[in-house]
């Protein structure tokens, strides 16, 4: 073999083994999701859903590194599968500032895994992140109260489960405008048909209470999260629409 062809197969390793930018051989950190809360938390963070569409929301914390250039998000229907890219998002924020992303392309009970890589302006590529799952449930169909008012300061609130999939519900009352969380309970699955459901104001497993009856003339908004698990380390659930009454 020449000496040009030994030289040009060098340089094709060193191209390899270093990224684009020769001057730049160092990836950047893995990157670092953001923590999932629990479901009976009053902040929510990490990887979720939300009331208002089907969508799961992803959450990451920007790295400390300078130079990253974009975020690749890859995901697979099954942690064994093989993962695909999904999105490419700029990195525009400051480190440890956190990125939202909502993957709007899901099915309800179909699982969804993630998992992150950083890109530098080089073009290397940092180790992939950890991998976290989430499986979407059907929302849960509120009945009372919604768009009312009530004389009632301690309301009984009722829905019905059109599926199968929730072994327990988790109840969150807000005053409404300026949002302020009133009380978080939560209550086992009784009844698998999708027969009416209740919990009565200040019942049920209490994992927040602000006050012991609701206040009047004041607007509130209500919603039931639907809570399974996915595996061992990840969850499946729902957040319904809110619903609105008044009290007087």
């Amino acid at each position: 073999m020449s000496r040009i062809a030994y030289l040009v197969i060098f340089i094709m390793f060193l191209l390899n083994a270093c990224g684009k930018n020769l001057e730049d051989p160092n990836p950047p950190a893995c990157p670092e999701w953001v923590s999932k809360s629990s479901p009976y938390d009053t902040t929510e963070s990490g990887i979720d859903t939300d009331p208002n569409g089907d969508v799961i929301i992803l959450e990451w914390y920007t790295g400390a590194d300078e130079d990253i250039d974009t975020y690749r998000i890859y995901r697979a229907s099954d942690i064994e599968d093989k993962f695909n890219l999904l999105d490419e998002v700029q990195s525009q924020l400051t480190a440890g500032a956190v990125n939202t992303y909502l993957d709007e392309n899901v099915a309800i009970d179909s699982p969804y895994y993630y998992f992150l890589r950083a890109v530098d302006q080089a073009g290397n590529y940092s180790p992939r992140s950890d991998t976290v799952g989430y499986k979407l449930l059907r929302k849960i169909n509120l009945y009372e109260p919604i768009t009312s008012t009530i004389s009632d300061v301690k309301p009984t609130f009722k829905w019905s489960d059109p599926s199968s999939a929730a072994s327990e519900y988790v109840i969150r009352v807000e005053q409404f405008n300026p949002n302020r969380t009133i009380w978080i309970s939560a209550l086992s699955r009784q009844d698998y048909s999708d027969a009416i459901q209740s919990i009565k104001y200040g019942e049920g497993s209490v994992f927040f209470f602000a006050q012991n009856e609701l206040s009047r003339s004041l607007i509130y908004r209500w919603r039931i999260d639907a809570v399974s698990a996915l595996d061992r380390e990840n969850e499946a659930g729902s957040e319904s629409n809110w619903g609105y009454f008044t009290t007087q």
